[in-house]
């Protein structure tokens, strides 16, 4: 299996369209907690899914994903 470089398209191709919305649902969670929080959470959330959209890291099976989720 080839590993897709950006994450919606590995997560649509994994998961199905049902984990897909699932996935889309847990994301703006993630935004509206770290919006409470204040900015500096914000931005730090922000930061972490741009450069996942790009490199696709957040699941990955390298372990670099599970540092930047906790």
């Amino acid at each position: 299996m080839i590993e897709k470089g950006v994450m919606p398209l590995a997560v649509l191709e994994g998961l199905g369209v049902p984990g897909f919305m699932f996935f889309l649902v847990w994301i703006g969670l993630l935004i509206q907690r770290a919006s409470r929080y204040g900015v500096t959470e914000l931005a730090l959330i922000f930061t972490l899914l741009l450069f996942n959209f790009g490199e696709s890291t957040l699941f990955s099976p390298s372990g670099f994903g599970m540092i930047t989720l906790r």
